[in-house]
């Protein structure tokens, strides 16, 4: 009951702040606006890529600021994190293990058949795809390796399908509001650095060192053009900024075996899960499907780790009480800063920036 009245409330809520203008309202010109085209990295990739257009898209949204588009993407966390070459053990059984060439060998043909627009893979079974759309080749498809236990996170777009959060349903399309501009494909930088910083305050812990943990993880890039994005007016009127971004990445994970999942019906779950976040300061998701218990050692395993507070643009922690609680506060902020919010407020979080409390 309380997913249809939270997703009824997004959805008037979506319309009102889509609702059109009036014949005698003028446009702001300092509105940010967003260019996005293909950038090639070596000359051969327009024979390797022939569907792919010279087309410079364009953009613009009142809500968009600058921290999720130019503060998230970090070519130095990718190299320091790519998938290693050698033999990658198993999560849980530390004398089996698949090579890391192999690896890449069996990801450069999912991504060929990726390009192909299959709906099925060699050596991948499709664990979620509600925000995959395969004719588009955009959006965020998550598979599972049929024969070693790990899986793979594949994000991907196009200049075109980049900055419309429209079409991509009504959470993406929430998130983009809320959070400034926010979207997968960006959040997802954020992963394994969020990890990171996740992991070391759990062992620093004596509540959660022994009995919370993150999978492991890492980048992998497959030959594929690059986004290349001009922004103007995220800063200062007229000011023009650039950056270029992987237009297709994988995130590997170890793949946890579920042993049990928590449930927000009950209390006990429900209280454990708050308290995790609340001790993080609201650096996951509280989203309790986001955690679950590894069948074999009883571990609280934290399955995603996007960093929140880029993801709904948080100025600070929530206290969190409840997830009713939860829920409220950020369709009150998703109303605020997309149906209610004040021009000059808009300006403001456009011009410093709208950083969020902390970094992944």
């Amino acid at each position: 009951m309380k997913k249809i009245i939270f997703a009824g409330l997004i959805s008037l809520l979506t319309c009102l702040s889509l609702k059109p203008r009036g014949p005698l309202h003028f446009i702001d010109p300092n509105i940010p606006v967003i260019y996005t085209k293909w950038q090639w990295n070596f000359p051969e990739e327009k024979m390797y890529f022939p569907s792919v257009d010279n087309e410079n898209y364009k953009f613009s949204n009142g809500t968009i600021t600058e921290f999720p588009l130019f503060k998230t993407f970090d070519m130095e966390d990718v190299k320091n994190n790519y998938l290693p070459e050698e033999n990658i053990p198993y999560r849980n059984d530390k004398k089996s293990f698949i090579q890391g060439k192999k690896f890449e060998k069996m990801l450069k043909n999912f991504f060929k058949e990726i390009l192909q627009k299959k709906d099925t893979y060699s050596d991948f079974t499709i664990l979620k795809d509600d925000d995959w759309n395969r004719k588009k080749q955009a959006g965020l498809l998550v598979v599972r390796c049929k024969k070693h236990p790990f899986v793979i996170k594949l994000f991907m777009e196009t200049p075109k399908s980049f900055m419309h959060p429209f079409n991509k349903g009504i959470i993406p399309l929430f998130q983009f509001g809320i959070g400034g501009g926010a979207t997968r494909h960006l959040v997802g930088f954020t992963r394994i650095k969020n990890s990171n910083t996740i992991m070391k305050l759990l062992l620093e812990s004596p509540e959660w060192k022994d009995y919370a943990e993150v999978p492991r993880k890492w980048y992998w890039l497959p030959q594929y053009p690059w986004i290349h994005i001009t922004t103007k007016n995220l800063g200062e009127p007229n000011e023009i900024k650039t950056i270029t971004i992987p237009g297709a990445y994988m995130i590997i994970a170890d793949f946890i075996d579920t042993g049990r999942t928590f449930k927000l019906s009950s209390k006990t779950d429900r209280t454990k899960i708050l308290n995790l976040c609340n001790y993080l300061q609201c650096r996951v998701d509280p989203h309790i499907n986001n955690f679950l218990v590894e069948k074999g050692t009883n571990k609280l395993v934290l399955i995603d780790t996007e960093h929140f507070p880029t993801l709904t643009g948080l100025q600070k922690p929530i206290d969190l009480r409840s997830y009713t609680q939860f829920y409220l506060h950020l369709s009150g902020k998703y109303a605020h800063e997309t149906v209610f919010c004040l021009k000059n407020h808009r300006q403001s979080r456009r011009v410093s920036g709208y950083q969020p409390f902390c970094t992944p």
